[in-house]
């Protein structure tokens, strides 16, 4: 009895002092005060943070065990002002949630209705589109046009499909449409910003340049389309209209100076007459003309034995004999020292081609237009090959004042291949089949801004195709000033001459 009354005391001193996790596995002497381990077998002291007593008042109770509190019953108002209460947080809730409700409500219809609105503007936009035709015939780089898509006209304005006319132009091009209806339209090496439905055009590689057109951008059938102003006025192009009613549109670049045209429409033929002389090519002839005031002369080159070239016309029987030079060299070419020993016409200075380039070194307002006296297109390679040589030898600054004559097609890729000359002059006495738009269009394709002609194969229609693609038309060769005033007069910009201007006596061929 008294050992389970013990057992007891342990117990309830126990449940006062430990929780029931303390006790899970744990055996407590209360007499020692010491613990034991029953995984470990052994015995150590308690640790006093596994000990959570938990105070009630003034009493230790286990808080695994739960206290019934006895409650008050609640009286039927008060029942009913609770139930009031919580309704009215509900009817709060349901308010905020209700008027939350109404407002997404109204943004979505309004935002139907705009884009509603917006998508009956565009529709009607795009109803305004119709289908037309250029009113003017068009030709790009000196081809018809052929499109892929038709144009499309409203309220008058052209707008032509943009990425057809850059394959026409053989540029490079895309386009991507981003946020908010924005058109990114990259061109070449030039970058466009529209907007579709708006005629401003934003250029962020140049400053952010804005440019307005006369119509709009728009997106038709996944095609993207710009007004005819863009392309006339915006991009990089060349345009000519004549009165035949083409428009020519290229993207032809400008290789060539004529700066020398401006102060100059008389050009010295043969370095100019001297006396009553003429097709002299001399030394004379030369520093007379300059002292008139003459500053473009032409000069003739014929090859020389050995290399170089002599000024002269042509090495043919009759001219050698009427400029006094031995007629054996008709078949047998003199070298340089040999031509440079004998007078023309006995007396005037012959000069070879490095004569000429140390003048132009000394004068450096002088420009000499060449008139090469070669045939075959490999003699005409090696003789512009001599010329530059000749030229770098002495003052490769010369080769700037060079003007090359061009008397067929192929021959402008081969002198073009020698040197990258900065003017030329395309000459028809060599010509056999041509038309007036042939050579316009061969001119114009190729940078070229002088054509020259002669009297048999002159029209007022040529001179008026060639100014309209802003093409200047040289006639030779005139020594009479009244006839000379009559092709001004007509159109023609410069003269091939001996004697003009001042020729009051009527020196030279007419």
């Amino acid at each position: 009895m008294r050992r389970q009354n013990i057992r007891k005391d342990r117990e309830k001193i126990e449940s006062e002092f430990f929780t029931p996790s303390h006790r899970n596995g744990i055996n407590s002497d209360v007499r020692t005060g010491i613990n034991r381990d029953k995984s470990s077998g052994g015995f150590k002291r308690p640790n006093l943070n596994d000990i959570k007593p938990k105070r009630a008042g003034s009493f230790l109770v286990d808080e695994t065990k739960t206290q019934k509190v006895s409650k008050k019953p609640k009286s039927s108002f008060t029942r009913f002002l609770e139930s009031v209460g919580e309704n009215l947080r509900l009817f709060k809730n349901f308010r905020i949630t209700f008027i939350i409700v109404i407002l997404i409500g109204i943004f979505i219809v309004v935002f139907s209705k705009r884009l509603e609105a917006n998508h009956l503007v565009d529709a009607n936009r795009m109803a305004e589109f119709k289908n037309a035709t250029y009113s003017e015939k068009l030709k790009i780089n000196n081809k018809d046009v052929k499109l892929s898509h038709p144009y499309k006209v409203r309220k008058g304005v052209v707008h032509a499909p943009i990425m057809d006319f850059i394959k026409l132009f053989k540029l490079k091009g895309s386009y991507s449409l981003a946020k908010n209806n924005k058109v990114v339209l990259l061109c070449g090496n030039k970058e466009y910003h529209f907007t579709v439905g708006s005629g401003e055009v934003v250029m962020p590689l140049e400053n952010n340049k804005k440019i307005h057109l006369n119509g709009s951008c728009e997106l038709i059938d996944s095609t993207l389309y710009v007004p005819m102003d863009f392309i006339l006025k915006v991009m990089d192009v060349n345009i000519h209209r004549t009165s035949e009613g083409i428009t020519y549109i290229d993207n032809f670049p400008e290789k060539f100076d004529y700066s020398w045209t401006k102060n100059n429409k008389y050009i010295a033929h043969a370095l100019g007459g001297i006396n009553e002389d003429y097709y002299t090519n001399s030394l004379e002839a030369l520093e007379y003309n300059y002292k008139r005031g003459l500053r473009v002369f032409e000069a003739d080159l014929s090859p020389l034995e050995g290399g170089d070239f002599a000024l002269i016309h042509t090495f043919s029987k009759d001219n050698l004999n009427e400029l006094g030079l031995p007629e054996s060299w008709h078949k047998d070419r003199p070298t340089a020292k040999e031509f440079k020993s004998r007078d023309i016409m006995g007396k005037y200075t012959s000069m070879t081609f490095r004569d000429l380039v140390e003048y132009m070194s000394e004068h450096k307002d002088v420009w000499i237009v060449l008139d090469m006296k070669v045939g075959k297109r490999e003699e005409m390679h090696e003789s512009f090959t001599e010329i530059v040589k000749i030229a770098k030898s002495v003052d490769p600054k010369v080769l700037d004042r060079l003007i090359p004559q061009i008397y067929y097609e192929d021959m402008y890729k081969t002198i073009m291949e020698v040197y990258p000359w900065k003017s030329a002059i395309y000459t028809m006495y060599k010509l056999e089949h041509f038309t007036e738009e042939s050579i316009t269009n061969y001119a114009y394709a190729h940078g070229i801004k002088v054509v020259a002609s002669y009297r048999n194969r002159f029209t007022d229609s040529f001179v008026k195709k060639l100014r309209e693609r802003g093409i200047m038309l040289y006639m030779y060769t005139y020594n009479d000033p009244a006839r000379a005033n009559r092709l001004f007069e007509r159109g023609v910009y410069g003269i091939y001459t001996d004697f003009l201007p001042g020729n009051e006596k009527g020196y030279g061929p007419n």
